[in-house]
This record gives structure tokens, sequence and C-alpha cells, in this order.
């Protein structure tokens, strides 16, 4: 058993330690953030407190079946053995089944924050993945599409396009950088280059690697995806 963790600060600025997934999975960890309290917990009574959050419907609390990565955040807040029996936990207790996300661990563009967060970003979506696809019928089958990553490839990932971004932010006239998907395929050279370099397939797969169609545009002021601001300068 893995030692007992307060995970509720680290929960609650999941947007930060954990970027690149959806809003939906933010919100439930928000509201795990505020089931929890300000106390140390094992991975089992995490997932009670999770458990406990889908018996009392709320307009602002997620569903469970759109609740499932919440694993990739505590892969990304917790030690590995806590995220690891917290993981197989949510497979035994509500039949979820995602892959084990990594943490970039390399920090060569620390200096330049916006392009540390939009490579982070990217890093973080591309491992948003089901390890199963459930038919009309409930049948589960294995996905076909499935990306088996390692913290090597993650890292390599992260250099290859901050490395690119970096490039067309210097040489740009307005010193900015987008990065683009379309029928889930990257489009821009800087998303390309970083697929083909770890050997990610894209093609107008929905159940690929990248996400259907998004839009980032990237500058020294701000990270701005599908008009969100994500994240911008102090």
């Amino acid at each position: 058993m893995s030692t007992a963790l307060n995970l509720k600060d680290s929960l609650r600025n999941s947007r930060v330690l954990c970027p690149g997934l959806c809003e939906i999975d933010y919100q439930i960890a928000d509201a795990l953030s505020e089931a929890i309290g300000n106390q140390d917990l094992y991975a089992l009574a995490l997932v009670n407190k999770l458990a406990l959050i889908f018996t009392q419907p709320s307009d602002t609390h997620p569903i469970l079946q759109d609740s499932l990565f919440i694993t990739q955040i505590i892969d990304a807040i917790a030690t590995e053995e806590y995220a690891d029996e917290f993981r197989t936990l949510c497979k035994n207790v509500f039949d979820w089944d995602t892959t084990k996300r990594f943490n970039v661990t390399t920090s060569d563009y620390k200096d330049r924050p916006y392009i540390d967060f939009a490579a982070n970003w990217w890093t973080g979506r591309i491992q948003r993945q089901i390890t199963t696809i459930t038919r009309p019928n409930g049948e589960k089958m294995p996905r076909q599409s499935l990306m088996t990553f390692t913290p090597e490839m993650i890292n390599r990932f992260y250099s290859c396009l901050a490395n690119e971004i970096a490039k067309e932010i210097d040489s740009s006239l307005y010193h900015t950088s987008r990065q683009k998907t379309e029928y889930w395929a990257p489009i821009t050279p800087g998303l390309r280059t970083a697929a083909d370099l770890i050997g990610i397939k894209y093609d107008a797969n929905p159940f690929g690697v990248f996400p259907g169609e998004v839009i980032m545009d990237i500058s020294e002021d701000s990270v701005i995806v599908d008009k969100d601001i994500l994240w911008q300068k102090r």
C-alpha cells in the first residue's frame, strides 16, 4: 500500500500541474479537492471520496463516464506508487481504462515559460487516451490506434516541439507561433516534426492520438487555445 498523501492543493492546481487535458477533467479534480478537505488520504480513501461525489448529483460536478481522466491527474501530482494504486482501484471500481501519463522531466525552456507551457500542453494532450472502446451493445474491444509512450518518448516530443515553437517565434515578424490540428491530425510543421520523431501515426481517425480540431496561438504574452487564454504573462 502506498503512503497517504494530502492532494487538496495539487488537485485544485491541476490545470497548471497537469496541462493538456479537457475542462471536464479539471472539474472533477476541483470537485475531489473540495470533497477531501485538508487531510492525508490513502489511494483507497481517495477512490471512496470520488465514488461519493457520484452519489450526490450536482449541476457543477461531472458525471461518472466523463471523469476517467482524473487518473492521469493523479499520475501528474502524486507519487508513482500512489498513482498506480489509484489507477488499479479505479479500474476495479469504475471500470475505467486510461493510459498512464508521464510528466516532462527536461527543463530546456523554463526561461521561456510560454514555450514551456505550450509544449507541455501538447505533451499532455497526446497522452489523453483510453485503452478500450465500448461498442453500443456495451462490449469492450481493444483500441487499435492506441499509442504506448515511454518517459523518454515524452521528453523527446516535448523538446522537439519546444525547439520548433522557439524557431517559429524567433523568425516570425510578430514573434508568434501557431500549432494546429484538424481531423485528428497535426497540420502545422512543429507538431508534425515532433510526432514523426517519436513515431506517432496520424490520420483522420477520431480515436487517434491528436484532438480533432485545436488551434493554439503562442506569444511571449500568452498561450491561447481555441480563444481561451491558458497561460498569460504576469
